[in-house]
């Protein structure tokens, strides 16, 4: 499939995502997706901009660390680690069909 699928605020099921599982399909974000996008990002920041609020896994750590404020330098690496960390595993390689 060469058109590419487009993510936005429609509903996507398994059968209209098949073609990037099974056929390597490419997806895209629709405008509508990257202007929500925009939108939320401009309210975090509005938010962040009190740095004595806590905001949970946003400035702060999570789980047992819920209470421990992060430095503002730092929340792009807290970003960059909660996502190494759910992207780790053991156990055998799994299949790209799996992954997608």
């Amino acid at each position: 499939m060469d058109t590419p699928i487009t993510i936005d605020h429609q509903f996507l099921s398994v059968d209209d995502l098949w073609p990037v599982i099974a056929e390597d399909c490419k997806l895209q974000m629709g405008s509508e997706a990257l202007e929500a996008i925009d939108s939320t990002r401009k309210y975090l920041e509005g938010k962040l901009s009190n740095e004595n609020q806590a905001y949970y896994g946003i400035n702060t750590g999570f789980g047992s660390l819920c209470n421990v404020q992060i430095e503002r330098c730092e929340l792009a690496k807290l970003q960059e680690n909660l996502v190494r960390s759910h992207s780790t595993g053991t156990g055998d390689k799994v299949s790209t069909e799996i992954v997608r």
